[in-house]
């Protein structure tokens, strides 16, 4: 049945010759940042929802005290209409970015040993984790020194910057493998890249708070259709099978293959010398994303429309986790970043032979 409780509007749109890190909603004006020239700057616009630009100006690329770095939208642990602040995950510096004045500031540094808690528990390099905000409040997925091995991955609870710090749960990333055994042994001896458009979902920690009962969902492998939930207190767990018939989920796979050569024209040097190959799975994954609204629960599916760029989205009320219905969720590649009741998709797209990059905001309201 059709969920049709559900208001879906785009607000924001932008596109780049460039790669766009992400766009920041405010009440009155959208905040992008734009890397350039391989990072040696970055450049920050301000626009009104009406997409004209209020203000820009570029900012020192670097690892020094008043330099960026990369910082993802899910490195961002703080905003207001004032100051941005997020984690610099290679190097675990805290950097300010103060909107007024436009200064860079260092205001802290992460250590790989957490007090109380010892030495592995560090920030995500080379995925990414989900990040939930609610006021001063925040839940972050870290992870393991050997997660690439392990795939043990940590939901933590901390206020402000890192104040009252403490692990909600270890959890289970299970990164289950589609290569035949002759790409994977060809990807060890790095004579080849994997070009799999899942890939960044099979690596990354999904998950949505409810902090109105003190639970976080997740999302164990996208390539089974199962959902854990764990209480703040780590006391309660519990895992249920979603009801879906996952391997009649298509792949389209020109769509892929698209997306594929777009990855292969991104400036980095690697990939002039290694051969990519491209993964087409049989059937899109059961899972893709996750997230709480309210007294409901959203499940993102990988049934998909392809032409419209939208996935099926199954809706469960909660506590009682009863079926409400689905429906179609604008979602472009990898997952989405959630502020609040937005969410910003990312995406690529070609003009005149070129590739371009292209993110988009929408607000969603539950009635």
């Amino acid at each position: 049945m059709n969920f049709e409780n559900i208001k879906i509007e785009k607000v924001f749109e932008i596109t780049d010759y460039r790669p766009i890190f992400w766009v920041i909603p405010f009440p009155e004006k959208v905040v992008a940042l734009i890397p350039e020239g391989m990072g040696k700057t970055y450049e920050f616009f301000v626009h009104d929802y009406s997409g004209r630009i209020i203000e820009n100006w570029r900012v020192n690329g670097g690892d020094g005290p008043n330099e960026l770095r990369e910082i993802g939208p899910e490195d961002i642990i703080f905003f207001s209409e004032d100051e941005i602040v997020g984690i610099e995950a290679r190097m675990g510096y805290i950097k300010s970015i103060n909107l007024k004045t436009h200064e860079i500031k260092t205001i802290g540094k992460l250590s790989n040993i957490v007090r109380s808690y010892g030495s592995k528990y560090v920030i995500p390099i080379f995925s990414f984790s989900s990040i939930d905000r609610k006021g001063n409040s925040i839940v972050l997925g870290l992870v393991s020194t050997d997660f690439w091995d392990s795939g043990t991955c940590y939901f933590v609870k901390f206020d402000g910057i890192f104040r009252n710090f403490r692990v909600i749960s270890k959890a289970k990333k299970e990164a289950i493998k589609i290569l035949n055994k002759k790409t994977t042994e060809e990807i060890k001896r790095k004579k080849i890249i994997s070009c799999d458009y899942y890939r960044a979902l099979r690596s990354a920690i999904i998950f949505s708070a409810d902090w109105k009962r003190e639970f976080v969902y997740c999302i164990p492998a996208i390539e089974e259709p199962f959902i854990e939930a764990i209480s703040f207190d780590g006391k309660l767990r519990r895992k249920w099978k979603v009801d879906i018939n996952f391997k009649k989920f298509k792949v389209e796979k020109e769509k892929i293959e698209e997306w594929c050569e777009s990855a292969k024209s991104l400036p980095e040097p690697i990939l002039k010398i290694l051969r990519q190959v491209t993964e087409i799975p049989p059937y899109a994954p059961p899972l893709q994303d996750i997230k709480v609204i309210d007294d409901r629960l959203l499940i993102i599916t990988g049934n998909r429309n392809w032409e419209k760029e939208e996935n099926e989205t199954l809706v469960y009320h909660l506590p009682d986790m009863k079926y409400e219905g689905s429906f179609y969720l604008p979602f472009l590649h990898s997952k989405l970043h959630w502020f609040g009741n937005y969410y910003m998709t990312n995406g690529i797209i070609k003009k005149d032979d070129d590739w371009f990059g292209i993110r988009k905001l929408y607000r969603l309201e539950i009635k």
